[in-house]
């Protein structure tokens, strides 16, 4: 280890020396892939504990600093995954506001309602920044955790239920919102609608007024009304998935509900 520089390899991690604290911070992907399942996380952290003890001598472990946990959910039609990155960048979640990065997106990001720009998490096209599936195909659910000092959780807390937790936490929330919501593009939608008239669930007045409001895209309307035309939809379980002419639909409670799963967190 050279002391003179504040920053250096350890492994596949990165390590950052701070003199002043006396304080060594770790951060790298605990698998030589990259992400890992959390039963591996214990042993990652074995492993760490040597390299430190082999390069920089004896030391007290403080806690675990940031946690990142993911579920990749894939799409054999990419057009559902770019429709459920829409129907995240347009919901009203608790607590939160989304952030959007590109058009269409590819990614979501979850910010505090009084957050100072900080992300609690996020949805993204895992394939699309990897380079791995084509765009939509692979979805990424992740909750960014970070812990503050006097508050790190020790090795204990290593485990798969613990990551899944912190998955839930940000998560599941959100899923109740979205239960039983379908996201889906102008054909579908206009169908379902009609499928309400027929039933009886909605008048004539109003399913005419939002068919139009669908064909129309908004134009011509304020923020507000649009705003009020989308929560309207939502009542009825329809989210719009935006510049999508040909059929796609998704059923957004469905998608959560195989992100939250114990078998997709080994449980």
């Amino acid at each position: 280890m050279d002391h003179g520089s504040d920053i250096f390899d350890l492994g596949r991690s990165k390590a950052q020396w701070m003199p002043g604290l006396s304080l060594l911070c770790v951060e790298g992907h605990p698998s030589a892939d990259g992400l890992a399942l959390g039963c591996e996380l214990s042993r990652a952290f074995e492993e760490v504990n040597e390299l430190v003890e082999e390069n920089c001598g004896s030391h007290d472990f403080l806690g675990l600093g940031r946690l990142d946990s993911t579920a990749t959910v894939k799409f054999e039609d990419g057009r559902q995954g770019v429709a459920v990155l829409q129907a995240m960048a347009a919901l009203d979640f608790p607590g939160l506001k989304p952030v959007v990065w590109a058009k269409p997106p590819e990614t979501v990001g979850l910010m505090h309602l009084r957050s100072k720009g900080r992300l609690l998490g996020r949805c993204y096209d895992s394939g699309i920044l990897r380079g791995t599936h084509g765009r939509g195909e692979a979805i990424r659910f992740e909750d960014q955790s970070r812990f503050k000092s006097g508050a790190r959780p020790s090795q204990e807390v290593f485990t798969a239920r613990y990551v899944q937790e912190r998955f839930e936490r940000r998560f599941l929330p959100l899923a109740k919102a979205t239960k039983g919501l379908t996201v889906a593009s102008l054909p579908v939608l206009t169908r379902k609608l009609q499928e309400q008239l027929i039933e009886g669930e909605i008048s004539a007045s109003q399913a005419q007024r939002l068919a139009g409001f669908l064909v129309m895209n908004g134009a011509g309307l304020s923020r507000r009304s649009t705003y009020r035309y989308r929560a309207e939809l939502r009542e009825r379980g329809l989210v719009v998935a935006d510049a999508f002419f040909e059929p796609v639909e998704v059923n957004l409670g469905e998608v959560f509900e195989a992100c939250l799963s114990s078998e997709r967190w080994g449980l």
